[in-house]
C-alpha cells in the first residue's frame, strides 16, 4: 500500500494535464524508470520468480515497441526508406503469461476453487496450453513442474505454493494494527484500502460469512 501511495503521488506530480491546468506555465518534467536486468534463473524458481521474470517481459516489450516498431512505423510514415531490421518479439511468452487462458487466468481460477492446488495447476497450464511454443516440455518434469521460454533464456518453475501465495492473505490483526499506525500514510492507505475493497463496513452477518477478517487479492496480477 505505501509503495501505491508512492506510485499515486508521483503520478499526480508530474501529471502534465492536470498541472498544466493548474499552472500553464509551470516547468513540467518527466521521471522515466526502465530496468531490463532483473531477469532471474535460480536452480529452484519459485512464485517470486515468475513474478519478477513476468515483470521483465513486459518491460522487454515496452522496449521492443519503443525501439523498434514505433521506429518503423515513423520511418514508412515519412517515406523514408529502411532496412529490414531484425528482432525477437516476445509476445508469445506473455500471452501464455497473461492471456484468456495462460498462466494467471488458471492459478487465479485454481485459487478460488474448493480443493484448488499446485499440481491441478500444472496440469490445467498444460491441457490448456498444449500448442504454445513458448510452453516447455520435459519427460522428467515433476508433476509440480512446469517450464516457460522466456525472452531471455529458459526457466523450469516450481510450482509448490503458487496458490497459497497467490491468494495473498493479509491477516486481520495485521490489517488492524495498520489502521493504529501513527503514520497518516499507513493508516490512511489502508483504509481506504479496506473501504475500496469491502464497499461498506460489514455487518455481524457479513463477517460471520467471510470469515477472518483478512484481506485477500491476486497477487500475481498486483
Amino acid at each position: 500500500n505505501t509503495f501505491d501511495w508512492l506510485v499515486m503521488t508521483i503520478n499526480v506530480a508530474t501529471c502534465a494535464e492536470e498541472n498544466y491546468k493548474v499552472n500553464p506555465n509551470a516547468n513540467l518534467s518527466l521521471i522515466g524508470l526502465l530496468d531490463i536486468f532483473g531477469f532471474e534463473s535460480f536452480a529452484v524458481n519459485r512464485f517470486e520468480q515468475l513474478c519478477i521474470n513476468y515483470a521483465n517481459e513486459k518491460l522487454q516489450q515496452k522496449f521492443t515497441i519503443d525501439i523498434f516498431r514505433s521506429v518503423q512505423e515513423e520511418y514508412e510514415s515519412e517515406g523514408i526508406e529502411l532496412g529490414e531490421v531484425a528482432f525477437s518479439d516476445n509476445a508469445e511468452v506473455l500471452n501464455l503469461i497473461e492471456g484468456r487462458m495462460g498462466l494467471i487466468s488458471v492459478l487465479n481460477e485454481e485459487c478460488v476453487r474448493p480443493k484448488g492446488n499446485d499440481v491441478a495447476f500444472v496440469k490445467k497450464v498444460y491441457n490448456m496450453n498444449d500448442d504454445s511454443v513458448s510452453l516447455l516440455k520435459g519427460r522428467f518434469f515433476q508433476d509440480w513442474e512446469f517450464g516457460l521460454k522466456h525472452y531471455a533464456g529458459d526457466v523450469i518453475y516450481d510450482a509448490n505454493n503458487f496458490v497459497s501465495k497467490n491468494m495473498d492473505n493479509l491477516p486481520a490483526d495485521l490489517t488492524n494494527c495498520r489502521k493504529k499506525s501513527t503514520n497518516t500514510i499507513v493508516s490512511c492507505e489502508i483504509k481506504r484500502n479496506v473501504t475500496r475493497t469491502t464497499g461498506r463496513p460489514k455487518t455481524p452477518v457479513a463477517r460471520k460469512r467471510g470469515g477472518g477478517g483478512g484481506r485477500k487479492k491476486s497477487s500475481i496480477n498486483s
